[in-house]
């Protein structure tokens, strides 16, 4: 009988082991990034395999980077003017709507990681103008979360990702940034916030993620 329990017990861990590694693999596929809470810029410790395939950037050249400028509106807008007249004239809009709704959307990050940062419950949501690493600009719906690690007490923020542009165009986003009415764009994917997060809800997801913080953080 003992023998049979230890059979047993192995099996389940070993059961338990290999559902994790297809949990994290999974959460894997998933566009997120880890950033340090603690470095200046919130600098990017960790790239998903998801977040990879979706900007197209090598995981070696994501560590390190500040988000904005890396692939969110001021990568766009660091060549200056230039770019913003580019996309102005790509998507049939003036020059002064971009330069007003990019400016008003670049002051919704910064809002919704103030609005976290103090505050671990709460879920912040951005829709972003985000741009790849071939050039292509998308809109891209942000979902951040202040987590903190449970054994190191490293705080680190949560940047997942998700390209909306089947849903929402880069002229409707920017020209709801520019008139007022980002707010009830957003609103509009209150409900799918959930499914985004979803993978990091569980218990064996939110395991999943501390591990891999965890290992940043050693690393860093």
């Amino acid at each position: 009988v003992g023998s049979n329990n230890t059979c047993r017990d192995n099996f389940k861990r070993q059961h338990l082991a290999n559902a994790q590694r297809i949990l994290f693999m999974s959460i894997l596929d998933v566009s997120f990034v880890i950033c340090d809470a603690d470095a200046r810029g919130c600098a990017i410790r960790f790239a998903s395999k998801g977040f990879v395939d979706l900007f197209g950037h090598p995981l070696n050249t994501c560590i390190g980077k500040t988000y904005g400028p890396f692939v969110g509106c001021l990568s766009i807008v660091g060549s200056g003017k230039t770019g913003l007249q580019s996309l102005a004239k790509t998507n049939g809009l003036s020059v002064n709507v971009v330069e007003k709704g990019f400016k008003y959307l670049m002051c919704q990050v910064k809002e919704q990681y103030a609005r976290i940062r103090n505050n671990s419950d709460l879920t912040g949501c951005a829709l972003q103008l985000n741009q790849k690493q071939d050039g292509t600009v998308f809109v891209c719906e942000m979902r951040l979360e202040k987590k903190m690690h449970p054994l190191t007490g490293w705080p680190f923020y949560l940047v997942v990702q998700r390209d909306i542009s089947e849903f929402v165009s880069i002229p409707q986003l920017i020209q709801a940034a520019a008139c007022g009415e980002y707010d009830a764009l957003v609103q509009r994917f209150d409900i799918a916030s959930n499914q985004l997060l979803a993978p990091f809800r569980s218990t064996e997801g939110a395991n999943a993620l501390h591990e891999t913080a965890r290992a940043m953080w050693q690393s860093s």
